[in-house]
Protein backbone atom coordinates (compact mmCIF):
# COMPACT_ATOMS: atom_id res chain seq x y z
CA UNK A 1 0.00 0.00 0.00
CA UNK A 2 0.72 3.80 -0.47
CA UNK A 3 -0.07 6.86 1.08
CA UNK A 4 0.42 10.09 0.29
CA UNK A 5 -0.97 14.02 1.51
CA UNK A 6 0.18 16.78 -0.15
CA UNK A 7 -0.45 20.56 1.13
CA UNK A 8 0.29 23.55 -1.33
CA UNK A 9 -0.03 26.97 -1.02
CA UNK A 10 0.98 29.92 -3.79
CA UNK A 11 1.02 33.47 -3.20
CA UNK A 12 0.78 36.70 -5.07
CA UNK A 13 3.42 38.13 -4.12
CA UNK A 14 3.81 41.78 -5.50
CA UNK A 15 2.22 43.00 -8.54
CA UNK A 16 3.57 44.68 -11.17
CA UNK A 17 1.96 48.60 -11.42
CA UNK A 18 2.25 48.68 -15.09
CA UNK A 19 -1.28 48.01 -16.02
CA UNK A 20 -2.26 50.40 -12.58
CA UNK A 21 -0.27 53.31 -14.43
CA UNK A 22 -1.98 52.48 -17.89
CA UNK A 23 -5.56 52.55 -16.90
CA UNK A 24 -4.78 55.58 -15.08
CA UNK A 25 -3.12 57.53 -17.97
CA UNK A 26 -5.75 56.36 -20.21
CA UNK A 27 -8.71 57.20 -18.29
CA UNK A 28 -8.90 60.85 -19.29
CA UNK A 29 -8.69 60.06 -22.92
CA UNK A 30 -11.60 57.58 -22.76
CA UNK A 31 -13.99 59.53 -20.73
CA UNK A 32 -13.29 62.80 -23.24
CA UNK A 33 -13.86 60.77 -26.51
CA UNK A 34 -17.53 61.74 -27.71
CA UNK A 35 -19.81 59.74 -30.05
CA UNK A 36 -19.94 61.95 -33.24
CA UNK A 37 -23.66 59.98 -33.93
CA UNK A 38 -25.04 60.43 -31.08
CA UNK A 39 -23.33 63.64 -29.08
CA UNK A 40 -23.17 61.80 -26.30
CA UNK A 41 -19.88 59.98 -24.14
CA UNK A 42 -18.25 57.22 -25.79
CA UNK A 43 -17.39 55.69 -22.44
CA UNK A 44 -20.86 55.46 -21.34
CA UNK A 45 -23.01 54.89 -24.37
CA UNK A 46 -24.68 51.77 -25.23
CA UNK A 47 -23.59 49.86 -28.14
CA UNK A 48 -25.26 46.53 -29.78
CA UNK A 49 -25.18 43.81 -30.19
CA UNK A 50 -25.23 43.19 -26.46
CA UNK A 51 -26.29 46.90 -25.04
CA UNK A 52 -22.79 47.00 -22.62
CA UNK A 53 -20.56 50.20 -22.44
CA UNK A 54 -17.26 50.52 -22.44
CA UNK A 55 -17.38 51.95 -18.99
CA UNK A 56 -19.32 48.13 -18.07
CA UNK A 57 -16.62 45.85 -20.06
CA UNK A 58 -13.48 47.03 -18.35
CA UNK A 59 -15.45 47.00 -14.95
CA UNK A 60 -15.94 43.45 -15.45
CA UNK A 61 -13.24 42.42 -17.04
CA UNK A 62 -9.96 44.45 -16.22
CA UNK A 63 -10.97 47.03 -12.95
CA UNK A 64 -12.51 44.09 -10.81
CA UNK A 65 -10.43 41.32 -11.61
CA UNK A 66 -7.00 43.87 -10.82
CA UNK A 67 -8.91 45.32 -7.67
CA UNK A 68 -9.25 41.43 -6.57
CA UNK A 69 -5.55 40.42 -7.17
CA UNK A 70 -3.84 43.89 -5.68
CA UNK A 71 -6.50 43.15 -2.37
CA UNK A 72 -5.20 39.26 -2.50
CA UNK A 73 -0.92 40.89 -2.40
CA UNK A 74 0.78 38.57 -0.02
CA UNK A 75 -1.85 36.24 0.88
CA UNK A 76 -2.46 32.71 0.00
CA UNK A 77 -4.57 31.99 -3.65
CA UNK A 78 -7.70 30.36 -3.02
CA UNK A 79 -7.60 28.64 -6.57
CA UNK A 80 -4.90 26.66 -6.04
CA UNK A 81 -6.26 23.52 -4.39
CA UNK A 82 -4.42 22.89 -1.01
CA UNK A 83 -4.89 19.62 0.33
CA UNK A 84 -4.58 16.24 -1.96
CA UNK A 85 -4.57 12.58 -0.86
CA UNK A 86 -3.30 9.94 -3.03
CA UNK A 87 -3.73 6.21 -1.89
CA UNK A 88 -2.81 2.84 -4.09
CA UNK A 89 -2.81 -0.89 -3.29
CA UNK A 90 -1.95 -3.84 -5.24
CA UNK A 91 -2.66 -7.56 -3.07
CA UNK A 92 -1.31 -10.65 -4.88
CA UNK A 93 -4.18 -13.71 -3.98
CA UNK A 94 -1.26 -16.04 -3.47
CA UNK A 95 -0.34 -14.34 -0.15
CA UNK A 96 -4.03 -16.03 1.09
CA UNK A 97 -4.93 -19.00 -0.96
CA UNK A 98 -2.60 -21.87 -3.57
CA UNK A 99 -5.39 -22.37 -5.41
CA UNK A 100 -3.73 -22.87 -8.87
CA UNK A 101 -6.02 -20.46 -10.27
CA UNK A 102 -6.40 -17.83 -7.45
CA UNK A 103 -2.94 -17.39 -6.44
CA UNK A 104 -2.32 -15.99 -10.20
CA UNK A 105 -4.06 -13.19 -9.74
CA UNK A 106 -3.60 -9.77 -7.83
CA UNK A 107 -6.18 -7.00 -7.55
CA UNK A 108 -5.97 -3.44 -6.45
CA UNK A 109 -6.66 -0.39 -6.82
CA UNK A 110 -6.20 3.68 -6.30
CA UNK A 111 -8.19 7.04 -4.95
CA UNK A 112 -7.26 10.46 -5.43
CA UNK A 113 -8.72 13.06 -3.13
CA UNK A 114 -8.52 16.97 -4.03
CA UNK A 115 -9.79 19.90 -1.58
CA UNK A 116 -12.33 22.17 -3.15
CA UNK A 117 -10.69 25.32 -5.11
CA UNK A 118 -12.08 29.11 -5.96
CA UNK A 119 -13.40 29.25 -9.54
CA UNK A 120 -14.50 33.22 -9.06
CA UNK A 121 -15.86 35.67 -6.51
CA UNK A 122 -18.92 37.04 -6.12
CA UNK A 123 -19.80 40.59 -6.56
CA UNK A 124 -19.71 43.26 -3.75
CA UNK A 125 -23.25 44.45 -5.35
CA UNK A 126 -25.88 41.91 -5.77
CA UNK A 127 -27.71 41.77 -9.08
CA UNK A 128 -29.87 43.40 -10.83
CA UNK A 129 -27.41 45.69 -10.06
CA UNK A 130 -24.38 45.91 -12.29
CA UNK A 131 -21.38 44.49 -10.61
CA UNK A 132 -18.31 47.01 -10.75
CA UNK A 133 -16.18 45.18 -7.83
CA UNK A 134 -15.35 41.60 -6.82
CA UNK A 135 -15.41 40.77 -3.22
CA UNK A 136 -11.99 39.07 -2.17
CA UNK A 137 -13.51 37.20 1.25
CA UNK A 138 -16.49 35.34 -0.58
CA UNK A 139 -14.81 33.26 -3.46
CA UNK A 140 -16.82 30.75 -5.46
CA UNK A 141 -15.38 27.60 -4.90
CA UNK A 142 -15.98 24.11 -6.51
CA UNK A 143 -16.65 21.12 -4.88
CA UNK A 144 -14.01 18.76 -3.24
CA UNK A 145 -13.88 15.66 -5.69
CA UNK A 146 -12.58 12.15 -5.24
CA UNK A 147 -11.46 9.74 -7.94
CA UNK A 148 -11.52 6.17 -7.67
CA UNK A 149 -9.57 3.46 -9.86
CA UNK A 150 -9.53 -0.82 -9.82
CA UNK A 151 -7.78 -3.08 -11.60
CA UNK A 152 -7.26 -6.82 -11.27
CA UNK A 153 -4.35 -8.86 -13.41
CA UNK A 154 -3.75 -12.69 -13.89
CA UNK A 155 -0.68 -13.84 -14.71
CA UNK A 156 0.82 -17.38 -16.33
CA UNK A 157 2.53 -18.91 -18.33
CA UNK A 158 2.36 -19.89 -22.15
CA UNK A 159 4.30 -22.47 -24.17
CA UNK A 160 5.30 -24.82 -21.81
CA UNK A 161 6.21 -22.69 -19.44
CA UNK A 162 8.32 -20.23 -21.84
CA UNK A 163 6.82 -17.22 -22.31
CA UNK A 164 5.49 -15.63 -19.36
CA UNK A 165 2.25 -13.58 -20.07
CA UNK A 166 0.52 -11.07 -17.33
CA UNK A 167 -3.08 -9.99 -18.78
CA UNK A 168 -4.45 -6.30 -16.49
CA UNK A 169 -7.94 -4.84 -16.80
CA UNK A 170 -7.83 -1.61 -15.61
CA UNK A 171 -10.97 0.43 -14.27
CA UNK A 172 -10.46 4.21 -14.55
CA UNK A 173 -12.74 6.98 -12.38
CA UNK A 174 -15.01 4.20 -11.13
CA UNK A 175 -17.86 6.33 -10.29
CA UNK A 176 -17.88 8.70 -12.96
CA UNK A 177 -20.77 8.65 -15.58
CA UNK A 178 -19.21 12.28 -17.58
CA UNK A 179 -20.06 15.48 -16.69
CA UNK A 180 -19.11 18.75 -16.66
CA UNK A 181 -17.12 20.39 -14.21
CA UNK A 182 -17.15 24.59 -13.64
CA UNK A 183 -13.96 25.84 -13.96
CA UNK A 184 -15.07 29.64 -13.79
CA UNK A 185 -18.38 31.76 -12.60
CA UNK A 186 -19.69 34.72 -13.09
CA UNK A 187 -20.05 37.24 -9.73
CA UNK A 188 -23.65 35.78 -9.18
CA UNK A 189 -22.17 32.54 -8.62
CA UNK A 190 -23.39 30.75 -11.83
CA UNK A 191 -20.45 28.64 -13.74
CA UNK A 192 -19.71 29.81 -17.07
CA UNK A 193 -16.74 27.54 -18.31
CA UNK A 194 -16.35 24.35 -17.77
CA UNK A 195 -13.96 21.42 -18.59
CA UNK A 196 -15.06 17.97 -20.09
CA UNK A 197 -14.71 15.02 -17.19
CA UNK A 198 -15.24 11.55 -19.34
CA UNK A 199 -16.94 8.97 -17.98
CA UNK A 200 -14.87 5.85 -16.41
CA UNK A 201 -12.47 3.98 -19.15
CA UNK A 202 -11.75 0.63 -19.41
CA UNK A 203 -8.29 -0.48 -20.19
CA UNK A 204 -7.22 -4.03 -21.28
CA UNK A 205 -3.38 -4.84 -21.62
CA UNK A 206 -1.45 -7.93 -22.31
CA UNK A 207 2.57 -8.09 -21.36
CA UNK A 208 4.63 -10.76 -22.14
CA UNK A 209 8.16 -11.47 -20.54
CA UNK A 210 10.15 -13.25 -23.66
Amino acid sequence: MKLNVTEQEALDANLAGGVSQYLAERMPVWTSIIDTDTGLPWYTSQYVPNGQTAQGWLAGNVTAGLAVAKANEGKSRPQIRKYRVNYSTNFRLSGITDHRILKRFNIGGAARWEDKGAIGYYGVEEYPAVITALDRNRPIYDKAHLYVDLFAGYRTKLFSDKVGMTVQLNVRNVQESGRLQPISAYPNGVANGFRIIDPRQFILTATFDL
